[in-house]
């Protein structure tokens, strides 16, 4: 039988107007499994109250009716349209999504508000740097080998790349204040590693800048600037690296001031070459018996000098290439450290 509020209203109803209830029946008369009371209806009609019995006997079927002087109650009647429950559902979905929103959104200003200045004045650099972003959260995450981050997915003129780096070095500039003041009140809170981490940090930035603009002239870059011109070989190479003149910082200026002087150097190596026919204009490259030719005394020198060069390269190559990754790795290093 439907579980109706109003069904159960009328059950009552019923029963208040009932005259009162005979004795009842011996045990077992009413719910006896096996067969049925003498004088009940055949199985499949509609069950009528005993005679002189207040209570009455309900079939099974859903309209079934009966009469009282009050009228006829339906017991059981249509049953009403369930109301959906998809509005319900929806509704408390935007509220767990409000309720898990406002849970992160107090974990994130808890977060923030525990952090020291020079925490987050170190954030707003990294985050700044590595992603572009304005945020002064912790960063997340581990160090991936090689990756220049936000660079890698900007294709940014050499002028964005500056603008990028000169604002980035200002904002480690402030950072950089701030952890010398507290050093200067707390000198055992960081380690003497991480400390000279910090201090080197600065200059390894700035270096960076201008190398990832400027990237080192190996020899056939040279060769094929002097095949060009050679008249004006060494001017381009000194133009080439003024851009570094720019820099506050020396050690900058310097890496640019022994890169000219080693790049003019083989220019010199060049016009000795020249002279004794040992450059291929066909593959801008210098002929491979000149190469292995030690009884010209012009020559043995110009491949001593050539040598020099190469070596020279692949130390400062390896050089900007150690750079890169500890401007990048050391971000991580250093949040740890101030965490």
């Amino acid at each position: 039988m439907d579980q109706n509020p109003e069904g159960q209203g009328q059950k009552s109803i019923v029963g208040n107007n009932q005259p009162n209830p005979t004795p009842a029946a011996p045990s077992g008369a009413i719910f006896s499994g096996s067969s049925a009371p003498t004088g009940t209806a055949p199985v499949g009609a509609p069950s009528q109250p005993t005679s002189g019995s207040s209570r009455p006997f309900f079939s099974h079927h859903p309209a079934h009716t009966f009469s009282r002087e009050m009228g006829d109650i339906v017991v059981g009647g249509t049953p009403q349209p369930k109301k959906s429950k998809k509005p319900f559902i929806i509704a408390g979905a935007i509220l767990l999504l409000f309720a898990v929103i406002a849970v992160v959104a107090l974990i994130v200003a808890s977060s923030t508000n525990s952090q020291t200045p020079v925490l987050r004045a170190f954030n707003e650099y990294a985050n700044y740097f590595l992603y572009g972003q304005d945020s002064t959260q912790n960063i997340e995450g581990t160090y991936q080998y090689g990756d220049t981050y936000w660079l890698s997915d900007m294709n940014l003129s050499d002028e964005q790349i500056a603008e990028h780096f000169q604002a980035a070095e200002v904002k480690y500039q402030e950072f950089y204040d701030l952890y010398s003041q507290s050093i200067a009140s707390s000198p055992d809170s960081i380690t003497e590693e991480v400390r000279t981490m910090i201090d080197d940090y600065y200059e390894q930035l700035d270096l960076l800048s201008y190398t990832i603009r400027f990237p080192n002239l190996g020899a056939s870059e040279l060769l094929e600037a002097y095949m060009e011109a050679p008249g004006e070989a060494e001017q381009l190479i000194k133009d080439y690296y003024s851009h570094f003149s720019d820099s506050s910082v020396q050690n900058t200026r310097d890496f640019a001031t022994s890169y000219i002087t080693a790049a003019t150097s083989l220019i010199n190596t060049y016009q000795v070459y020249d002279a004794n026919g040992c450059i291929s204009a066909s593959t801008a490259s210098i002929r491979r018996v000149c190469q292995q030719d030690t009884s010209n005394p012009q020559i043995a020198q110009a491949n001593n000098q050539y040598k020099s060069f190469n070596d020279f390269y692949q130390t400062q190559s390896a050089l900007t290439s150690d750079i890169q990754i500890n401007v990048f790795q050391n971000i991580w290093l250093i949040s740890r450290e101030l965490q």
